[in-house]
């Protein structure tokens, strides 16, 4: 009988068939098609289980999620000693399954760098690759992109929140392996907001004064740490008296008071 065959869990077991029709008696040769998990069973011994209704010379047994062994066995009319086929394997391949509530924190506009974890295999090593479509934003969060190739590497992608408070992307993920599709998993990233700077701050100062200017932030925004002042420009027709030093990424909401 054959074929021996490696198919992935869950998937259809290709139909076995007949390399070698049985012969002698008075040519009457009804089947009973056999199976077993063991892989170290003696053909016939009791590990062996006869499958319902196979009376046929080939088989076609349908899905399968364990390595299996076949046999087809037959006791011809005139006899009582049954006699046996060669023994074929199924191997199966395990699907590749993400761990599940994976929920990795970024701030705003930092780059990802996260391994995707899985149940069952381990990566670099055993080459697990992902693909996802375009993951789905919380209202305020801009960014990321679809992987329609699959690969090993991490998500990388950056995210933007300018929504005041935590956001959310959320990728739908599915793992391939050795030509397997694992089911796909939801991970979402907790995007921490971005800080929002006040777009109503221009303000009127007289000339040799200071300008008072308070920074803040915008309606709705997280609260800043620090401001980062990086630079300024000052017209052709004024002089700067008092000036705050510019480059400074730690700037407190003060800092230009004294301008």
């Amino acid at each position: 009988i054959g074929t021996a065959q490696t198919i992935c869990y869950g998937a259809d077991v290709a139909a076995f068939t007949s390399t070698t029709a049985a012969t002698g008696g008075a040519g009457v040769f009804p089947y009973t098609w056999q199976y077993t998990p063991n892989m170290v069973a003696v053909i016939g011994d009791g590990s062996w289980i006869n499958i319902a209704g196979s009376n046929s010379s080939t088989w076609d047994y349908g899905t399968l999620t364990t390595s299996t062994r076949f046999v087809r066995r037959s006791v011809e009319g005139t006899c009582i000693t049954p006699v046996y086929s060669n023994d074929i394997i199924v191997t199966i391949k395990q699907l590749p399954d993400i761990t599940s509530g994976q929920n990795p924190v970024i701030c705003s506009g930092n780059a990802l760098n996260y391994q995707i974890l899985l149940n069952n295999f381990v990566n670099p090593v055993d080459n697990v690759t992902f693909i996802w479509p375009t993951p789905a934003l919380s209202a305020g969060v801009t960014g990321g992109i679809a992987r329609v190739v699959g690969s090993i590497a991490n998500i990388t992608d950056v995210f933007t929140n300018t929504s005041g408070g935590i956001g959310t992307a959320t990728f739908i993920v599915t793992p391939l392996s050795a030509g397997c599709t694992g089911p796909a998993v939801n991970i979402v990233i907790n995007v921490g907001a971005q800080p929002v700077l006040d777009p109503d701050l221009n303000a009127f100062a007289c000339s040799n004064e200071a300008i008072n200017l308070l920074l803040n932030k915008a309606a709705g925004s997280v609260d800043p740490t620090y401001y980062n002042i990086f630079s300024k420009t000052v017209s052709a027709s004024l002089t700067a008296l008092v000036n705050a030093a510019m480059g400074n990424g730690t700037a407190p909401a003060n800092y230009l008071l004294n301008d």
